[in-house]
């Protein structure tokens, strides 16, 4: 099995070749070697991953997954990352429903982004279903919801 520190270095390695990590490095005016500055760690979570103060935390659940999986959270949370460093994370968007929330929009469309060159389409449809399912968006919402998060 492989160690915590080297499945950091190879998900930062891979995240810095992304097109998503680039076109997100662009937009925020940074070099993808951002990804070097910011603490990535382990551990147990009641979520699959956050970001606090600038530290993308995994949940420790992740090391018995597959790579991809890592990746999409690490996407996502590095987006928040490049958020909080450039001030567009504030109390008001806490008052926001989670999927609504501005930030959680532009992470989830970099994650969705990051799977369609990882996961089959029907791999991204079910992961957005159980996304919907869990955050309790039905109907015409759920639709337009999907929509927004997909591009």
């Amino acid at each position: 099995m492989i160690s915590q520190e080297k499945l950091i270095e190879e998900l930062r390695k891979s995240l810095k070749g992304t097109p998503v990590a680039h076109r997100l490095c662009d937009k925020y005016g940074e070099d993808p070697d951002f990804v070097d500055d910011i603490p990535i760690r382990f551990e147990p979570l009641d979520v699959s991953a956050k970001t606090v103060n600038g530290e993308i935390l995994l949940n420790s659940k992740l090391l018995e997954g597959e790579f991809r999986d890592d990746m999409r959270y690490l996407v996502h949370e590095f987006t928040h990352c490049l958020q909080q460093e450039h001030g567009k994370v504030d109390e008001s968007t806490k008052d926001e429903d989670y999927l609504d929330d501005p930030n959680e929009k532009e992470a989830f469309k970099a994650q969705v982004d990051f799977m369609e060159t990882a996961y089959t389409p029907a791999e991204i449809q079910t992961y957005l279903d159980g996304l919907m399912k869990h955050h309790d968006v039905r109907g015409k919402e759920r639709l337009k919801k999907i929509k927004e998060l997909a591009k």
